[in-house]
């Protein structure tokens, strides 16, 4: 069978169910009526009778108060029935208030109060056949038309979210793009490419200069002079490069005091150390300006970065959208092949369908 052939047995079938729970509604509800209306009858009769003469006053007064109690409180109840429905939320407190009219009442007025109780308890029992016949004119719900049009907007959703993302793709690789030019244009990669080849030479002149410093800080340390400059190189091998006057200074006077290769030493730095440290000094300068600029140039790429990261963030917001709505239209497809398997039980035949 065609699934649109199924689906009009299924609205015939379930046209007639519904006209059929019409009916047996319309049927139970004219008894509830009638029932109602004979209980509120009793009621009436109940509340109308005069308690014996030859009751003691305090029950007479016991058996008022449970008479008014029980007649206002069944009345009350009763005001709110008008369907079985009604009926059924109120059986609960029907339920407590026949077992709570009061043991008095029930004395004096026993076959008003069991006649009322009779009615009710047909009542209920007709409530309990309404039911089970309702049952049988219940069938599933199909919702197979809400699931593909769920499933088509779905569809359009991803397809819209899916032309989205590519743009978005394609404005970070364009974003990119701009950036590694900008980079080009800065000569970002030389610039650090100089740095690196800059650190390189200065670290290997610092380690040259200061192992022939290092040298003389154990004959400089036992020379006991006092000098600052003695005590802060001998701390530091690095103090005599960033002052060289002052530690040359120092060589010339206390050079008489060294002997073999200390000597040999000192006389290397009092030749080579002030121009040796100039060099430094200017290696350092330009390292760092080399530093500054590339800084400069980093800070200057940092909007596209900024602009690449917000486009990435809001990439993954759409695919996180875009897997939901998948996740989403696999759960359909299962209600959809559920709603399928019931409609075959319901009608009795195989359905045809394309997945």
């Amino acid at each position: 069978m065609k699934l649109e052939q199924a689906l009009r047995e299924y609205e015939k079938k379930a046209e007639k169910m519904k006209k059929e729970r019409a009916k047996i509604e319309e049927k139970y509800n004219r008894k509830l009526v009638r029932d109602k209306q004979e209980i509120l009858k009793r009621i009436d009769d109940l509340e109308g009778k005069q308690i014996p003469k030859d009751v003691d006053d305090r029950i007479k007064k016991i058996v008022g108060a449970e008479r008014r109690m029980y007649v206002s409180t069944l009345k009350r109840m009763l005001e709110k029935v008008e369907t079985m429905e009604d009926f059924g939320k109120l059986l609960p407190e029907l339920s407590k208030l026949h077992v709570s009219h009061g043991k008095y009442l029930l004395v004096l007025f026993e076959k008003d109060v069991y006649g009322i109780n009779r009615i009710l308890k047909r009542m209920s029992e007709e409530y309990q056949e309404y039911l089970e016949k309702l049952s049988k004119t219940l069938i599933p719900e199909i919702k197979i038309d809400v699931i593909e049009r769920e499933k088509e907007e779905i569809a359009r959703e991803i397809e819209q979210l899916s032309k989205e993302k590519e743009s978005i793709e394609s404005a970070i690789e364009q974003r990119k793009e701009d950036l590694r030019k900008f980079y080009d244009e800065a000569d970002l990669e030389g610039i650090e490419e100089k740095i690196k080849e800059l650190e390189g030479e200065l670290k290997k002149e610092e380690l040259e200069l200061r192992s022939k410093i290092s040298k003389l800080q154990k004959p400089i340390k036992r020379m006991r002079t006092g000098e600052e400059v003695a005590r802060r190189t001998v701390e530091n091998s690095y103090y005599a490069v960033e002052h060289p006057d002052e530690f040359i200074s120092f060589l010339i006077k206390t050079r008489s005091r060294l002997e073999g290769k200390y000597k040999k030493t000192a006389d290397w730095l009092l030749e080579n150390l002030k121009d040796r440290a100039e060099k430094i000094r200017k290696m350092k300068g330009e390292l760092s300006e080399l530093i500054a600029e590339k800084e400069e140039i980093l800070s200057d790429g940092r909007d596209f970065e900024e602009d690449i990261k917000r486009l990435e963030r809001n990439l993954r917001e759409k695919e996180e959208q875009i897997s939901k709505l998948r996740e989403r239209l696999k759960a359909l497809d299962r209600e959809y092949r559920e709603s399928i398997r019931e409609l075959e039980k319901l009608l009795g035949k195989k359905i045809e369908i394309d997945f």
